[in-house]
């Protein structure tokens, strides 16, 4: 995601009068991976307690105009819930919902009228949420980056002295979960989080969710209305990048019941992994290095 958000912001600043040419790599198809099966929850207040982020509302405002301009149909803007499960966390979002006036505290008759079947919690409103099909919108900014003249290659590029590297002016890494493995990397402080994803059946009887629900798991509805995803585990340490059905569940099932309990029952139609990058002491901020300033 980041290398087609980069290849398409640098076709939109470069001057008319030149030409760029641009390719990307990558080991596997573009939206097959991790970047792909993400549940695609995006605001600005990602913090545990609810804090806005490091420059958030540029961060939100340029997304979102990618989005617009490519992917229109890529995503909602339904806002999103998160509800408060502890009394400490009542008190942190009842302090950013009088530090933001745009987010809204709701009492747990709010939540549960808006939400019918959640569990009975408090919660931070945030209104201008978004809902992002990933799959879909990478596939769009594709489409964007290829118009204006993109290659894509298919291919797993081991370091800078690649053969296919040869003639380039200058290289970008997008950085990922595997960037450690190139020599030019190793060093820097990066290691690979691991994410599981459970896809559920949803209750017969019960309205789909009106928007996403994000406390210790995150609940969100597939476009088909018929089915959700709960996500996500952080798993620093893991012995396999594949999806490992019962450790997920014994993650995500108990706080998802929790959470929202028509679901303890609901028929589990699929587990997906994927492994991130994180870059723990940069507190959500950009990783960007110059490797060679020559």
């Amino acid at each position: 995601m980041t290398g087609l958000a980069c290849a398409y912001y640098l076709y939109k600043l470069c001057p008319v009068d030149l030409k760029l040419e641009l390719t990307l790599y990558d080991s596997h198809p573009i939206g097959e991976r991790t970047s792909g099966i993400a549940t695609g929850m995006l605001h600005k207040y990602c913090s545990a307690h609810g804090k806005k982020v490091w420059e958030a509302d540029l961060g939100f405002a340029k997304t979102l105009a990618v989005l617009q301009e490519v992917a229109p149909k890529s995503y909602t803007q339904t806002g999103m819930l998160r509800p408060s499960s502890y009394p400490e966390l009542e008190k942190k979002f009842k302090k950013c919902a009088r530090k933001y006036a745009v987010l809204e505290y709701w009492d747990i008759e709010k939540c549960r009228t808006a939400v019918p079947g959640m569990g009975e919690f408090e919660g931070l409103f945030i209104p201008h949420a978004l809902g992002v099909d990933c799959k879909d919108y990478l596939h769009n900014l594709w489409k964007a980056c290829q118009l204006e003249g993109a290659k894509f290659i298919q291919s797993k590029i081991e370091n800078l002295h690649s053969p296919l590297l040869e003639g380039s002016h200058t290289t970008i890494f997008a950085i990922g979960a595997h960037s450690t493995s190139f020599p030019e990397l190793a060093h820097h402080p990066i290691h690979a989080v691991k994410g599981q994803i459970a896809r559920l059946s949803w209750p017969d009887k019960i309205p789909p969710l009106p928007f996403p629900l994000n406390a210790k798991v995150h609940i969100m509805m597939k476009a088909d209305h018929k089915s959700c995803l709960i996500g996500g585990t952080y798993e620093h340490e893991f012995d396999s990048i594949e999806p490992q059905k019962n450790k997920a569940l014994d993650t995500l099932l108990d706080k998802a019941y929790h959470l929202f309990p028509p679901l303890r029952g609901e028929k589990i139609l699929s587990i997906q992994s994927g492994l991130r990058a994180s870059v723990q002491s940069l507190q959500r901020r950009p990783l960007t290095i110059s490797i060679n300033p020559s």
